[in-house]
């Protein structure tokens, strides 16, 4: 019999005291027994690091390799997703959040996936959000990733359109990516720079170097709702953009898209930033009409949303 190949469950953590155990326990509950099981903590100020060495204690019997790493200064998702590549030994990453669920059989799917053919070594999956404890949660709603251009991940889309597109439009799913980590450590790893958006530069980065991105037609990732998270999109019902949209407008630019995108394009993304921009500086909420009067603009008129509508048309043509 053929050797399975071992797999690193990478799960990064920054104060998820409250539900890293769920996830822990997810990860030890794989179906696939060929795993090992990394912690790295983006120095967490709560008790993240004490919960996840009394969980591996417990557990110390189960025939898992288990792993701690700890960074003494924080340093973003990048940084923390980082540390796990490079100290992972498996042949497959899978990054998971410390406050979300793999599914029981979701290791044990991405292998059998991947070992289906040798081109594939970038896959997504489907997930469903939900709320509360594991134990009782509440689905919100099931595969919540539409993929919203169908086309994106046709069996005819080459990774080169596939860059295309993702230069113009988000298409992709960080809680259910799995890559072999040679390809991570191939294309540099994450890029840090931008130390709270690990996901979207490196979908792009893979593409543009040649790698296919894949879709596993199966929900096996359960992706929590949690308010604490530093990616929540939303703090409350009244803003127009969460604080990981400001982050991106304010802080990034969208650097990441502007080095890969043509004259043309970078001016519609001057463009696309400067109405961002007036819908942030105008109070940001629905509370205020000039914010909302900028947020229709931005609606109505940018590039980025057309380019996305104008895939969306063709998906339903198709």
């Amino acid at each position: 019999m053929e050797k399975q190949p071992l797999v690193s469950i990478i799960i990064i953590t920054y104060n998820s005291s409250e539900y890293v155990e769920e996830t822990l326990d997810s990860a030890l509950a794989q179906t696939y027994p060929n795993v090992e099981i990394i912690v790295t903590d983006d120095c967490s100020t709560d008790t993240t690091v004490e919960v996840c060495q009394n969980w591996m204690n417990l557990h110390i019997d189960s025939g898992i390799a288990m792993k701690i790493i700890r960074s003494e200064k924080n340093t973003g998702t990048a940084g923390n997703c980082n540390r796990g590549l490079y100290n992972a030994k498996g042949e497959w990453i899978k990054i998971i959040a410390g406050d979300d669920i793999l599914l029981p059989k979701a290791i044990e799917s991405y292998v059998n996936y991947v070992s289906s053919s040798n081109s594939i070594d970038v896959v997504f999956a489907r997930l469903a959000k939900f709320q509360g404890q594991k134990s009782n949660y509440t689905t919100i709603e099931e595969s919540e990733t539409k993929y919203k251009n169908i086309f994106f991940l046709d069996k005819n889309t080459t990774a080169k359109k596939q860059y295309k597109i993702l230069c113009h439009t988000f298409v992709g799913s960080g809680p259910t990516f799995f890559v072999k980590s040679s390809v991570l450590r191939e294309v540099g790893g994450y890029d840090e720079q931008f130390y709270l958006q690990e996901d979207y530069p490196m979908f792009i980065k893979l593409a543009k170097n040649g790698h296919r991105l894949y879709l596993l037609d199966e929900v096996l990732v359960l992706w929590r709702k949690n308010e604490k998270s530093v990616t929540h999109i939303k703090q409350n019902k009244d803003v127009l953009f969460g604080s990981h949209r400001i982050r991106m407008v304010k802080e990034y630019k969208y650097e990441y898209l502007r080095k890969e995108l043509n004259t043309v394009w970078r001016g519609f993304l001057n463009f696309s930033l400067w109405l961002q921009n007036k819908v942030i500086d105008s109070g940001n909420s629905y509370n205020s009409s000039k914010s909302l009067f900028y947020f229709y603009l931005y609606r109505l008129f940018d590039p980025f949303i057309w380019y996305s509508r104008i895939l969306s048309c063709r998906d339903r043509l198709s």
